[in-house]
């Protein structure tokens, strides 16, 4: 069965390279209210703005609006990736305290805990450097358009662009779209989350948020834990199993919804 996510319309684009006219297809919040061709395009009227990223059929070039959508979307992509190694490591450091706290004569002490923590704090820094350098390879090395011809083509300001020229570029329109039949699907002017995921998926993410709180409460409501815990050097362990459970079923419950924005 089709997901219905909104009204199908039409991004009618002038090439800032070529001036070729060109027009594809996505998925709206609303009905575009300016059907004329334009340099910036409707990106405030996207249900995924990664629909945008498409280049002109004539010379191929990405537009300067497109390119820093998808920068932004790439970046995004790196961190969520990155959240999901960060839930691995930080499982395995509660895995090691409740080891310990369940046998700490027969595991060595705290060795495998704080060999844990320092694996975790380590791959924090990784995953920190590596999104800097990888926004600054996309911000100044990353170019779709390295290879299309810019030297070939006289520039315009969206200004000098007649209004007779949007009548003459009407057969090239149709060239440019996707064969696809505009069909006009019931609106939904806000795109909730929370209702694309099925039942099973909102009960995981319920009972994670209430094992999280409880876990993050629990050392406050029950002093006799906090001082249980603070004697076998465990402090924390409350604090990273409730992170731990928050993390998980956010994730795992939130997937299908973050696989449509990855798309």
């Amino acid at each position: 069965m089709t997901q219905k996510k909104g009204t199908v319309e039409k991004e009618r684009v002038v090439c800032q390279n070529c001036r070729y006219h060109y027009s594809f297809l996505y998925d709206a919040k609303e009905p575009a209210s300016d059907s004329h061709p334009t340099m910036s395009g409707n990106l405030t009227n996207y249900l995924n703005r990664r629909e945008s990223f498409r280049a002109c059929p004539h010379c191929g070039y990405y537009q300067d609006w497109m390119v820093q959508v998808q920068r932004r979307h790439r970046l995004v992509d790196l961190i969520l990736l990155s959240l999901v190694g960060a839930c691995g490591l930080l499982l395995y450091l509660v895995y090691q305290m409740i080891v310990v706290a369940l046998s700490p004569v027969q595991t060595g002490g705290f060795e495998g805990v704080y060999q844990a923590q320092w694996i975790l704090l380590g791959y924090v820094g990784l995953v920190a450097a590596a999104a800097g350098l990888y926004a600054v390879y996309l911000r100044w090395i990353w170019n779709p358009n390295r290879e299309v011809d810019t030297q070939s083509y006289e520039a315009a300001v969206p200004q000098e662009i007649r209004a007779e020229d949007f009548v003459s570029a009407a057969s090239q329109y149709e060239a440019a779209t996707r064969t696809v039949a505009e069909v006009e699907l019931p609106r939904r002017r806000l795109a909730n989350p929370w209702e694309t995921l099925s039942t099973p998926k909102k009960v995981l993410i319920g009972l994670g948020a209430f094992g999280g709180a409880c876990s993050l409460v629990a050392p406050v409501l029950s002093p006799e834990l906090a001082l249980n815990l603070a004697q076998r050097g465990m402090t924390m362990l409350p604090f990273y199993v409730g992170v731990a459970f928050l993390l998980s079923a956010t994730l795992c419950g939130s997937w299908q919804f973050i696989d449509q924005r990855l798309r």
